[in-house]
This record gives structure tokens, C-alpha cells and sequence, in this order.
């Protein structure tokens, strides 16, 4: 299985190589078939339901598409972006944290309860995707990974609220607290929030983000 997953994801680094045309189309239809393959062997080889089987696929090809467009990145020359690139870089993005931000929600909420494997892997995912997008200026992998982020900190709020059956008035109070918090801060920072338009259309401060790749 190890074999094969690697197989997979150099197959994949290379579509990302080798020069567009012919050989490119050829090396994305062998990582198609590849991945396919992984994926029944994985079918056959783990004990676990197909849900989890989808997740842990999904997961694994998301990886492989990043570090894939990371490289196609940092390869390709500055004139002639790939679009490939961009594509894994997005698709990649998205399979290495939806999947597993599904599935911490489902245990969670309605399954046994905390599944740490996929707890860590949320974390460890949405944070690396960060650090390397903020230090890479990739864009779309800082967003994945931020976006990922809050998701999961708002699910462990949530669940933190469900499991303890917080009473009506408890809700209250913090929605209360929260909403004289943001007065206070729309007050004190009145003036920097009215900057934010122009700093939008500008694409300055943290919204230099705008202009990566």
C-alpha cells in the first residue's frame, strides 16, 4: 500500500514537471488510475466503513495534489504560470480539509463521540496549509487552511455547548457579552474600520493576500 502511495503521488509531482501537452495529459491520466487503484486496495486492505475508507482517499489525494502544486509552483517558469498548478493547488486544498472537518462534525454530534485521529488530523492539516500558504503566498491554500481553522474552533464551541447543555440564560449572557464587546470595539476602532475600503481596493495590510498567486 505504502508502494503504491508513493507510485501515486511522484506520479503526480511529475504531471506537474513535465512540460504541458501530450506527456502532461499522459502522467494526469496514470495519477488518475493510480489513485483509483489505491483506492480499492485500501477497500480491501482496512476494516473500516466506506465512509471512513472515502475519507482517509480523499484526504491522501488532497496531500498529494499540494505538495504536487507546491512543486509545480516553485518549478514553472515566473512568465508562464500553469494552470494545473492553480488547479491542484485548489483541489488539493479543499479534499485535505473538507473531508476530515465532516467527519470530526458527524462523530461529534452524531456519532460516538470524539474520534481523535480525526481531531488531529483537522488540526495538523489546517495548520500546516497555513504556515506554508502565508510563507509561500500561495492564496488558496490560505484560505483552506484558515477557513478550516475556524471551522473547527467554531465546531468545538459548539460541541462544548451541546454536550454541557448550556441553559437558555447562559446563552443570553454570552450573546450579550459578545454583542457589548463588539460595540466597544467598533467604537474604539471606529476609525480604522472605516479605512477598511480603501485598504480592500488597495490590497494592503492583510489584504495584500489578494495579490498571491
Amino acid at each position: 500500500m505504502l508502494a503504491l502511495a508513493l507510485t501515486t503521488g511522484a506520479c503526480a509531482v511529475a504531471s506537474m514537471l513535465v512540460p504541458g501537452g501530450l506527456w502532461r495529459r499522459t502522467y494526469i491520466v496514470y495519477t488518475i488510475g493510480l489513485a483509483g487503484l489505491a483506492f480499492l486496495t485500501l477497500n480491501v486492505l482496512i476494516n473500516l466503513s466506506g465512509w471512513q475508507k472515502l475519507e482517509i482517499f480523499c484526504t491522501l489525494a488532497g496531500i498529494v495534489l499540494v505538495v504536487a502544486g507546491y512543486i509545480g509552483r516553485f518549478t514553472e517558469a515566473e512568465d508562464k504560470p500553469s494552470e494545473s498548478v492553480d488547479l491542484a493547488l485548489v483541489l488539493g486544498g479543499a479534499l485535505a480539509t473538507l473531508p476530515v472537518l465532516v467527519a470530526v462534525v458527524y462523530q461529534r454530534f452524531f456519532g460516538s463521540g470524539v474520534s481523535l485521529p480525526d481531531e488531529i488530523a483537522a488540526i495538523t492539516l489546517t495548520s500546516i496549509l497555513i504556515i506554508t500558504g502565508v510563507s509561500w503566498q500561495v492564496k488558496s491554500t490560505t484560505l483552506f487552511g484558515g477557513f478550516g481553522l475556524f471551522v473547527y474552533l467554531c465546531i468545538l464551541v459548539a460541541s462544548l455547548a451541546y454536550l454541557r447543555q448550556a441553559s437558555q440564560g447562559v446563552y443570553l449572557v454570552i450573546g450579550g457579552a459578545v454583542i457589548f464587546s463588539i460595540g466597544v470595539l467598533l467604537s474604539v476602532y471606529r476609525d480604522r474600520l472605516l479605512q477598511l475600503p480603501d485598504k480592500m481596493a488597495k490590497h494592503e495590510g492583510v489584504f495584500k493576500i489578494m495579490n498571491w498567486r
